[in-house]
């Protein structure tokens, strides 16, 4: 079973959804090019909870609640900091909704800048991609960047540094 949340970064909470079980992971058959769309149509937590029902009665069927399908998180989001008694999940799709840039940071202790608008990928606490042995290079990243709501992929190897590079650019 393949785990994942949804996350939001506001200008002063980072929100997080109850963990789904099952097939949350990004390549193949799973959920996460439907969780990356949805949260490109998430712009505050009425958005989010309305977009989180909706997946859950598409795929999971959890029983939910009349009240928000999300709760306060770590903040700010810091995965170096005890990732698996705090996150768990196997992958965490952010949204930062913020006005200005948040920082996360990794497993590893790399930080990673998130422009406001932008969607990422975390798996196991690292920027979604296969982390090589030596926590310096990543292999097949995948980000969306609001500018023209671009999904970018990249498959293949690029280093950490340039990927953090990459971000910041955009």
């Amino acid at each position: 079973m393949t785990r994942g949340k949804f996350v939001v970064i506001t200008d002063d909470k980072v929100l997080s959804t109850y963990e789904f079980n099952g097939d949350m992971y990004y390549d193949g058959q799973g959920y996460g090019p439907e969780v990356v769309e949805r949260l490109g149509r998430v712009n505050n937590t009425d958005d989010l909870n309305k977009e989180v029902r909706e997946f859950n009665e598409n795929n999971h069927k959890y029983e939910m609640d009349d009240g928000d399908t999300f709760f306060e998180a770590q903040n700010p989001i810091d995965f170096s900091d005890d990732y698996f008694g705090y996150w768990f999940s196997d992958f965490l799709y952010i949204k930062n909704l913020a006005s200005t840039e948040k920082v996360i940071k990794d497993r590893g202790g790399k930080e990673h800048t998130i422009l406001p608008n932008q969607i990422v990928v975390f798996n196991f606490g690292y920027l979604y991609g296969t982390v090589a042995d030596d926590g310096k290079t990543l292999k097949d990243f995948i980000l969306h960047s609001p500018e023209g709501s671009a999904l970018i992929c990249l498959f293949g190897t690029i280093s950490l540094d340039g990927v953090s590079k990459f971000i910041e650019e955009r």
